[in-house]
């Protein structure tokens, strides 16, 4: 089985602590942070919204949270990279 795959499914259960670091590092490949962004844990999403490598489409994703608090996230990240 393909490794990406299995760290895939990892991450859908992994711990709350475990994601945060996999959320906020900045070497995390795309597709772990796509997934990410789709946690139920806003704490989680809010972590990709603050992560500086997280792509403007999964952003785009996430300023349409139905949380205030990621979406705030999201404006605030997006006016910091834009000065």
């Amino acid at each position: 089985m393909n490794e990406d795959i299995l760290f895939t499914n990892w991450l859908k259960i992994a711990e709350l602590d475990l994601k945060i670091e996999v959320a906020e590092n900045p070497n995390s490949p795309v597709n772990f942070l796509e997934i990410l962004a789709k946690d139920p844990d806003p704490h989680i999403r809010i972590t990709v919204a603050e992560n500086p490598n997280t792509p403007t489409c999964i952003l785009k994703m996430l300023v349409e949270d139905s949380n205030p608090w990621v979406k705030m996230k999201v404006v605030q990240r997006l006016i910091v990279s834009s000065q």
